[in-house]
């Protein structure tokens, strides 16, 4: 879901940034895109 809200803001001339997520069972982090008001709202 979060990679196709990336892909389709990037076509869209959109800016990211690289973010760590991390996994609610296991807490292993992994990196990957937001969108800037992902981001600021840390809703990933």
């Amino acid at each position: 879901m979060l990679r196709d809200i990336v892909g389709d803001w990037k076509k869209q001339g959109g800016e990211c940034e690289t973010v760590t997520v991390y996994c609610p069972y296991c807490h292993q982090g992994m990196a990957a895109e937001a969108t800037l008001d992902i981001v600021r709202t840390k809703n990933f």
